[in-house]
This record gives C-alpha cells, sequence and structure tokens, in this order.
C-alpha cells in the first residue's frame, strides 16, 4: 500500500517500535501446545506490563522481559502474581538473573499431565551438565566378550 507507506515515511517520529514476542509454544490444532525447544537468549531488560490472562482473557498486571534471540529483540510476557495469589515462578526465577546474562528457556511438559512450564536456566549451568567423554569414559568391548549368538 503505497499511501500508507508514504504517510508514514512522512513522520518517521510517530512510528512505533514493536518488538515482536518470542515464541516459546505453539497452540496445537487438536489442543495442547507443543514447545518450540530451547532458545538462547540474552537477557536485556525488564518492564512492568499489562497482558491477557490465557484462561480468563481478562486484562492482568505483569512483565515484559526483552531478550535478544539469534539476533534480534524479543519480549515474553508473564504475569505477576501466580494461581496461588504469590508471586509468579518466573518473576523469582529472573530476580536471580542479571541484565545481561545469557539463558536457555523451554517449554516443558509437567510429566503425566497436560500442562506445561518455562524453564529458564542459565547458559553456564546447562553447559556444566553436559560433560564431554573421554577416551576412558567410553567402555571397550573386545570382539571375545561377544557372545556367540550376536556374531
Amino acid at each position: 500500500m503505497d499511501k500508507l507507506k508514504k504517510v508514514v515515511n512522512q513522520k518517521p517520529e510517530l512510528k512505533s517500535e514493536r518488538i515482536p514476542y518470542l515464541q516459546l509454544g505453539v497452540k496445537q490444532e487438536r489442543g495442547g501446545v507443543k514447545g518450540t525447544g530451547p532458545h538462547k537468549v540474552k537477557v536485556l531488560d525488564v518492564k512492568d506490563a499489562t497482558g491477557q490472562d490465557y484462561k480468563t482473557k481478562e486484562d492482568i498486571k505483569g512483565y515484559e522481559i526483552i531478550v535478544e534471540h539469534e539476533g534480534e529483540r524479543k519480549k515474553y510476557f508473564f504475569p505477576a502474581l501466580g494461581d496461588d495469589g504469590k508471586f509468579h515462578y518466573l518473576v523469582e526465577t529472573f530476580a536471580d538473573i542479571p541484565e545481561g546474562s545469557e539463558v536457555i528457556m523451554e517449554y516443558k511438559k509437567k510429566e503425566g499431565t497436560y500442562k506445561g512450564y518455562i524453564d529458564v536456566k542459565p547458559v553456564e549451568e546447562v553447559g556444566s551438565q553436559e560433560q564431554e567423554l573421554s577416551d576412558e569414559d567410553i567402555p571397550v568391548v573386545e570382539d571375545d566378550e561377544i557372545p556367540e549368538e550376536y556374531n
């Protein structure tokens, strides 16, 4: 639409700075949510925000964290309070993460239920869990140790 492009270009100071959402899960046609896998992000900022309760669709107060994901600024909303009336678990999680830190965010299913949650781990913690295997850690099975039926 050339007319609208012309209007926007004439008044660049009115152009909004919209940041896309970081999408950690996708709604399935049959119902439920499927995670989009782990996302390595750099935490840049947090802002007070108003969002929509996913159950009631009413406006609720919460926070938007601003992150850098694959070189692009994105935001992720979560409520200030959980269903129990206490701080939402992500408020407490991000309270301990300094701005500028890198974390892995991932939607995970609660085992045995249809519910899910957002798992947040510092990159250093994830890296320390992934130990490299040395030659000493890999078992060696000699040919004479293999039973006849497997040969």
